[in-house]
Formats: C-alpha cells, structure tokens, sequence
C-alpha cells in the first residue's frame, strides 16, 4: 500500500510539475564529463557507480527504500524533465534528497543529461564514468563543505 501511494504521488507531480523542455544543456562529451562528476560528488554514495564496479555503500544498504543503483537500473527511459525535478526536489518518503540549493538548473541539466546517456556514452566519457568509484570523486570533481550533507531532502 505504501508504495502504490508513494508511486501514484510521484507520477501525479511528475506528470503537472516536471520540465516539459527539452534539455536546454547540449549533449557534447564535456557536459556529459561535467554530469559524470557531478554524479560522482553529490549521487555515487546512494546510487552507485559503474555497472559491476562496486557494490551498494553503507549508505544505500542503510536507506529505506533502497536506493535504486544506477549503474545497472538506470533511468535512461524517463523523461529528462523528470531526471531534473527529482534531483531538483528530491523524492518524498525516500531518503533522496533535493539539490535544489546546492546545485544551480544548469548542474542538474547536466546531470539529467549523463543520467539519460549513461547506457550509451561515448569514449571520452565512458572512462570518465568507469572511473568513478575506483579512486573517489572522478578527478577534477567540484567539492564543496556542503557535499557531505545535501540539505534537507524530500519535497
């Protein structure tokens, strides 16, 4: 029962308050390095790194529901629109978090845009994302004091 209202909730704002735009973030292999980066500092903890490169962290075995781990579930199939306002807002009754005032539009365009063609990627970034998770943050990846503690979550 929880999680047919949690999921009827999701898509009803999904459907009336998500991004109809196209992603306004060119698809070029900096911005998708850029999204892989950004993935790395703000998502890898919860969400997981490269298909096959390392198992759920502490943090994803501890959440309740479990995080879904991106490498392998993916999100490729969801509208971009929704990629952004979930990172943007963060996910109700989940322990995902809104970025919404740590990470500016065009970051999250960004990301949405990796997110979309993670399955896909081209060489370039294909070692950037394989890289993730086996040194920390991919190199080069923004940090910031807040990165450790991503507000206050679910919208």
């Amino acid at each position: 029962l929880e999680k047919f209202i949690a999921r009827t909730d999701l898509r009803a704002v999904l459907r009336n308050e998500a991004p109809r735009q196209a992603n306004p973030v060119a698809l070029t292999d900096a911005n998708l390095v850029a999204g892989i980066r950004l993935y790395s500092t703000h998502c890898a903890a919860c969400h997981g790194t490269a298909a096959g490169n390392a198992a759920p962290t502490d943090i994803a075995k501890g959440e309740y529901p479990a995080p879904p781990q991106l490498g392998s579930d993916g999100v490729e199939d969801d509208p971009q629109g929704w990629t952004f306002w979930k990172i943007k807002h963060g996910i109700r009754w989940t322990g995902m978090p809104g970025w919404k005032h740590e990470l500016d539009d065009n970051q999250i365009w960004k990301l949405s845009l990796f997110l979309k063609h993670m399955d896909k990627l081209p060489p370039g970034p294909q070692t950037a994302w394989q890289a993730v998770g086996h040194a920390g943050p991919a190199a080069g990846a923004p940090t910031t004091a807040n990165s450790a503690a991503p507000g206050s979550g679910g919208h």
